[in-house]
Formats: structure tokens, C-alpha cells, sequence
């Protein structure tokens, strides 16, 4: 089956279909979420024996957190404006493609713990794809932390995101 124009705009124009795949996202993230907290109740010396796992899996985890945050706002974005020509007038609504959730979120005024989402967008940007990102700054700022609550925060916004748009 080929994608013709009219699918993709359609597609593309779907807020549902943009939650739809940060849900598919937060499913792989909970998978993985779930092995990092069986790791960490087995106890200190498995987290060291399990310690390369735990990071990989940390790093994938707290990625794919990211995406699934980034295509919930980005779903919000197209909701406010379904009507849109160009991503210029997406602009207008923080929609950006260098994976700036912090600002898309402040631009739809859904608000967020600011660790939280600072923290998940360093892993989306760079911590979840490479060693290093281009500024060092970048390396230093970032908190390479896990919580078990990670998921939850993440489901939570958006959960909240689908409420407002289900009430658009």
C-alpha cells in the first residue's frame, strides 16, 4: 500500500494518532521500566553485578519517555491548530524538531516538574542516542538519574495532555 498525500495529511493531522504513538512509546518504556526496578529490589550487589544492563537500560527507558512526551505535545500543538498550512503557523505553537519538549510545554502552558522534564529531555536530545552531546555544559547540566517514578510522571502528562485535548 502506498502512503498517497491525502493519508499522511490526514495522518499527520491526527492528534489521536499522535498520542496513539506516544502510548505504543510509554509501553516499550514500561517493559524496560519494569526490568530496571527488578534490578534495583534484588538488591546493591546485583545493581553492581547488573550494572552495564541497568544503564543501557536506564538510558533506553528514560528515551523513550522522552518520545512518547514529545509526540503527546506534539498532538496537543495540532489539536490547537488543525487546520494548519505550514509548520511555520506550528511554530507559533512551540512545534520545533531539535526535541525541545521543555519549550513546547511551556508554549501549551502544561505544566511540568521542571527536574523532571529537564532530566527526560536530556536523554531524548543526547543521553539516550550518544555518549556525548555537542557542549559540554550539556554533559555537566544533565542528571543521570533513574526514579521509580519516572513512568508514572510521564503517564500522568500524558494523561493530561489527552484531556485537553478531548476537550478541544
Amino acid at each position: 500500500m502506498e502512503l498517497t498525500d491525502e493519508i499522511y495529511d490526514e495522518i499527520f493531522k491526527s492528534p489521536d494518532d499522535w498520542l496513539y504513538t506516544a502510548e505504543q512509546h510509554l509501553i516499550s518504556a514500561k517493559y524496560l521500566d519494569n526490568r530496571l526496578k527488578e534490578i534495583i529490589l534484588k538488591g546493591r550487589d546485583i545493581l553492581y553485578e547488573n550494572e552495564e544492563e541497568f544503564m543501557a537500560i536506564q538510558k533506553s527507558c528514560l528515551f523513550l519517555c522522552g518520545i512518547s512526551l514529545e509526540n503527546a505535545i506534539k498532538g496537543l500543538i495540532i489539536s490547537k491548530n488543525p487546520k494548519f498550512k505550514s509548520y511555520k503557523e506550528l511554530k507559533l505553537f512551540g512545534w520545533n524538531t531539535n526535541h525541545d519538549i521543555i519549550k513546547m510545554f511551556s508554549t501549551n502552558k502544561v505544566l511540568v516538574d521542571s527536574d523532571f522534564i529537564n532530566r527526560i529531555q536530556g536523554y531524548l536530545q543526547w543521553a539516550g542516542r550518544y555518549s556525548l552531546p555537542f557542549k559540554k555544559e550539556d554533559f555537566n547540566n544533565l542528571k543521570k538519574e533513574y526514579y521509580t517514578n519516572d513512568i508514572d510522571k510521564t503517564e500522568n502528562l500524558i494523561d493530561t495532555i489527552k484531556t485537553q485535548i478531548e476537550n478541544k
